[in-house]
């Protein structure tokens, strides 16, 4: 088995063609179909479903997938250690953001130390980032909770109260802040299942017994903003999340005590990594 074989392969299952497979590596498409060939059938195994527009992974490739995803992920990462010198003069990092919001300070303060290291920041849900920075796809990454898996650290950031998005055609705009029971028959635009910041707001209704009407869920941060300016009805984000509009108003919640809080998140075999040490060295110092 040779790792020009495993690569093509890898490369091949990551962009489902042959053809765009040999543009990222800059070789022929009969190279590349030859060493997956030689692959399956050294092994004497189906690697892949053959079609012209998209070549479909069988189960053993998915298998195969998986495995090379982590063998090149630990390669990168090898080459990264080394790339990252003491200094940070070159190198990259992928960090993950639930919330861009809560990360940008933080991205901010390294690019203005280190402004040679680029920087790409993905966002999505908080499983997705999470399984991203475990299946070693991200370096590090910012969540709204502590995450308890045993290969992973989370380092507090920063803790915000949760406050209310209302729209300006609404009767509560004209307040700055009220109490949880004023939401009782409210409409309220809810994020997705998952949302910490909807796990806090829905705990506190039901254990204060506050009927909401919630017939909308959109699962973004833009989304929820959207929909209150078009004046669907109030939404919530953490406070460093607020965006402000002509047409909405943000609203304080007097007798909401739980605060949406920010981790760092990263595994801990990466903990030796400069770039690693210099974030946790950026959050100590506050």
């Amino acid at each position: 088995m040779k790792h020009t074989q495993l690569r093509s392969f890898h490369t091949v299952a990551k962009l489902g063609s042959f053809s765009e497979a040999a543009k990222v590596l800059n070789v022929s498409q009969p190279t590349i179909t030859a060493q997956v060939k030689e692959l399956e059938q050294r092994y004497n195994v189906a690697l892949f479903y053959r079609q012209r527009s998209n070549n479909r992974l069988t189960d053993v490739g998915r298998q195969l997938f998986e495995q090379t995803t982590l063998m090149f992920s630990i390669q990168e990462r090898a080459k990264k250690l080394l790339e990252a010198n003491g200094a940070l003069k070159v190198g990259q990092f992928k960090m993950g953001a639930v919330s861009p919001a809560a990360a940008l300070p933080l991205v901010e303060r390294f690019k203005r130390h280190y402004p040679q290291v680029e920087i790409t920041m993905s966002t999505g849900g908080s499983a997705q980032i999470r399984n991203a920075v475990l299946s070693g796809e991200l370096e590090a990454a910012m969540l709204a909770y502590r995450d308890p898996n045993p290969k992973l650290v989370s380092q507090k950031i920063a803790e915000q109260p949760v406050v209310l998005v209302v729209p300006k055609s609404h009767p509560l705009s004209s307040r700055t802040e009220i109490d949880l029971e004023e939401l009782e028959n409210a409409k309220v635009i809810h994020r997705e299942h998952g949302s910490t910041t909807r796990k806090i707001l829905e705990d506190e209704l039901l254990k204060r017994g506050i009927n909401i009407q919630n017939d909308l869920e959109i699962d973004s941060r833009e989304g929820v903003r959207e929909a209150s300016i078009y004046g669907l009805g109030i939404s919530y984000v953490g406070l460093h999340e607020f965006q402000p509009h002509p047409e909405i108003t943000m609203l304080s919640i007097r007798n909401l005590e739980t605060k949406s809080k920010s981790y760092l998140i990263y595994l801990k075999e990466l903990e030796a990594l400069p770039i690693i040490k210099i974030l946790k060295r950026f959050l100590s110092e506050g």
